[in-house]
Parts: C-alpha cells; structure tokens; sequence
C-alpha cells in the first residue's frame, strides 16, 4: 500500500474527530513522586533502569528537579522557546511552478491557522533533554475542501520506553513492556523528532543525565546551607554541669539552652557556667564565606554551558564584565540555529509533506521550512554599510538588501520611497571690488 493511499485511510474517516491514536490516562498514570532525600545510589539505580529501555522515573526525577532549582527552569526554557520565537517562512525556487506556489500558500495556510504551532516548537525542541518529543496531530477539512493539520497533542516523553533493539515506542500502560510504534502505524497524526545531542545511543540521548546530577549536587549543597544557614547566624551555646548533675538538670539545662538561642531570654542558675561562640566567619560583621555557594554557581555555570552553550548571559562575572550586562540570556547562536534546522526537518518530513500530499498530490515538491534565527539587524548600521559599499563600486543585488531588512518587492505601479537629495544651496556672488577712482 503507498503513502498516500495510507495517509487518506488514516486521516480522511477521522478527520471530524479528536485524538483517535491515544487514549486520555489518569492523572495517577501521568507521574510519580521520588520526593526528597535522594541519594547518588538511588539516582544510579534510576539512571540503570532508564539505560535498560524504562526512562519514566529518570525524566520524573528531572521534572522534579526542574520545579525547584530555578536556574534550571530558566535555561531550559530559554532554550525551549529559542525556535518558536523565530519567524518561519518557506523558501521559494528560482523558477516556481503554479503548484509550488499553492504548496507554499498551504504550507503559511497551516502555520497561520494552526491552533498551538509555536507550543508544539517548544515541545519538539525541547527534546534536547530526554533525546526525543512526539506529539499527536489532529486534522480538518476546511470550508474551501482542504484536508489540513490544526491542532497538536504533546505526548510526556515519560511515555515512551525503548524495546530490545533500542527502538523508541509508546508505552500503552505501565506493564506494557513492548510497546508500539506509533510514528510507523500513524502516518500523518504522529509527529516525532529523536535527536543528537551527545553522541550516545538512542536510549541515552539528551542532556537529561547531565542535568540530573548537576541539579541533585546543587540540590544537595542548598539543603545542607540551609541547614547551616538555621544555625550559621545564631551564636553556639555552651553550658557547662557538675559531674554529680542529674539528667533532669541536663535535660533542663539544654532546654535552656534552646530557649536562649530562639528568645534570647534565659534563667541561669550561680552554679552554671555560659559560653557564647560565634562560628568562624558567621559572626555579625564578618562578611563571611562559604564552600556552598561556590558549589552552587560551579553547578549553575555547569548546567548553563550544557544548556545554553555559554555562562555569560546568565552569570555575570564578579567585575560585571560588559558582554554579561549588555547580554540578554539566550542561547549560543550556533546551537539556536542547529535546533531550528532539526525541528524545521521534522516539520516538512511529517506534517507538511503530509498536508501536500493529500491536497496537491504525491509529485509536489514540498516546500522548505526556515526559521529566521538572526538576531535584529541593526538598519541604521546596515544603511549605512551598503551606502558605502555601493559607492566603493561593490554591486549589491537589491533583493537581498530587501530580504536583510524584512522589506518587501515593490508590485508594479506601487508607490515606493525616495530618497530626494536637497537642492544645492545657492552661493552668494561675491561683488568685484570697487576700484580706486
């Protein structure tokens, strides 16, 4: 059976409905809790068990760590939302064909009317942490008789296992130990994106493992400077007892102790004697250090260059160095481009392709997908350059210049914009001086 004759059979009797691929699971099915107090053994375990084909608890494990290490948030987003925040347009041919055109103005059709487009970006680029993304793909028929994709369902990569040969599938319910394929049985309502991250085997793509540990030492290192933190700015308290005191006096005399440190108000008999300690480097006055906060930024530093490619967008250094303060945080232009190039391949291979194909037919090329991912062209400076260059005798194509500053090609007749230079001033004329009589 062909491709297209597949893609009508899955799409066209379904095409007035919902999510037909995947079933709606519990919210108990959707997660689970590994909770505080983790341990590197237990995190091993995890990370074993994700390496045998069952990701579930390790991507839990992250999404935990996630929602409390604020950095971690803040760099996964920035680059989640690197891509969908590029315009996307289609490159035309030199020489384009009447249905190269329709296929161009189906593919901006689908962009344009697409319910959630720049969420479904977010999530095929946010494969970069467990390796993969997929999402489920809901079509209609339009007015005008089109068959088009409008709507996208994230699927949670916990979802997903790897079967014995290190194939990704989806993971019915959790004693499916199989699995199915639901890119290769659902053309046209799947789309999915594995990717390339570290080189690894599929099962241990992205950047999750990394992440992981990163987050749990920062994780580990704030608890105990918390804990230290309760402690670190009250003075230790030392009471000292006879050697005959009972342990009623002992217990009275640390309960004391206690009351000391949280009211400051105490009762001490003759008999007792106080020392009062401040720990080296926590006295008021001091300023003070710690080992915790350097392993803190060692690991933000660490996720950041992992993440982003680059630390000094979001860590400033200690002489607030100009690059970091003029910088926004953002992701390495490099890597921003080589994450807008897999998803825009993603896009054309198994939503346009598939859109083309129904509605044009099989022999239509499909058109390419580009992300502008440049940052803004600063036009004066641009003006500027060209002016130059033009008069240097450098020959310029004028839709390129056009293409840099997002203008578009006049149409015939229209009205354009001139640059009129003003009228030359008229130079006084200088009277011939007057001659001696």
């Amino acid at each position: 059976m062909g491709l297209l004759t597949r893609l009508k059979d899955a799409i066209q009797p379904k095409v007035v409905t919902t999510r037909v691929v995947l079933r709606e699971k519990p919210l108990r099915e959707q997660y689970n809790r590994i909770g505080g107090g983790i341990g590197p053994s237990e995190v091993s375990r995890i990370m074993q068990r994700a390496d045998q084909g069952q990701p579930a608890l390790l991507i839990d494990l992250f999404n935990e760590s996630r929602q409390k290490d604020g950095h971690l948030q803040g760099i996964c987003f920035t680059r989640e939302i690197a891509v969908a925040l590029c315009d996307l347009d289609f490159v035309e041919t030199e020489s384009p064909k009447r249905k190269d055109k329709k296929a161009i103005a189906i593919c901006r059709r689908i962009v344009e009317e697409f319910d959630n487009f720049p969420t479904l970006i977010e999530h095929l680029t946010s494969s970069f942490i467990p390796g993969h993304a997929t999402a489920e793909i809901e079509w209609r028929k339009t007015s005008d008789g089109l068959l088009l994709p409008h709507k996208a369902t994230r699927i949670h990569p916990r979802e997903f296992i790897f079967n014995d040969t290190g194939a990704l599938r989806y993971r019915r319910d959790a004693s499916d130990m199989v699995g199915v394929d639901l890119l290769g049985d659902n053309p046209g309502r799947i789309i999915q994106i594995q990717r390339r991250i570290t080189g690894d085997v599929q099962v241990r793509e992205g950047l999750i493992r990394c992440l992981v540990w990163a987050a749990l030492f920062r994780n580990w290192s704030l608890k105990d400077w918390i804990a230290l933190g309760e402690i670190g700015w009250k003075p230790w308290r030392i009471a000292s007892y006879m050697k005959n005191a009972s342990q009623a006096d002992i217990d009275g005399l640390v309960e004391m102790l206690e009351r000391l440190g949280s009211s400051g108000v105490a009762a001490i008999p003759e008999t007792t004697k106080i020392e009062v300690e401040w720990p080296k480097g926590m006295a008021p006055g001091t300023g003070g250090s710690s080992t915790h906060r350097e392993l803190l930024d060692t690991m933000g530093r660490e996720m950041s260059k992992a993440v982003l490619g680059q630390t000094t967008s979001t860590e400033p250094g200690t002489n607030g160095d100009r690059a970091s303060t003029e910088t926004r945080d953002k992701i390495r232009a490099d890597i921003c481009t080589s994450e807008a190039v897999t998803v825009a391949a993603s896009l054309r291979s198994q939503l346009f392709s598939h859109a083309i194909a129904l509605n044009l037919g099989a022999d239509v090329a499909v058109p390419v997908p580009w992300f502008d991912t440049y940052d803004a062209l600063d036009q004066l400076a641009f003006a500027k350059s060209v002016e130059a260059l033009c008069g240097a005798g450098l020959r310029i194509p004028a839709k390129w210049a056009r293409d840099m500053i997002g203008s578009p090609e006049p149409k015939e007749g229209e009205e354009v914009l001139e640059v009129v230079a003003p009228a030359e001033a008229e130079k006084p004329v200088k009277e011939p001086p007057e001659q001696a009589a």
